[in-house]
């Protein structure tokens, strides 16, 4: 979908991209930038139910789960 600005010239175009289409493309370094920068974002039950499905095993400090 495009649209045109009407007395800018400008042309607006949504773009659509997979995630893991960029995923793939970015370097390790580039990945592990990405999820330090942001990983106060995700709530830290939804990152262990995450890490514990790629098998991660997550224990609370002390070695209890």
């Amino acid at each position: 979908m495009s649209r045109r600005g009407l007395f800018s010239g400008n042309l607006y175009v949504s773009v659509d991209i997979k995630f893991d289409d960029v995923w793939d493309d970015l370097t390790t370094e580039d990945r592990q930038q990405i999820v330090s920068d942001n990983i106060d974002l995700i709530a830290t039950n939804s990152l262990i139910t995450e890490l514990e499905s790629r098998g991660f095993s997550i224990m609370e400090e002390g070695g209890e789960k």
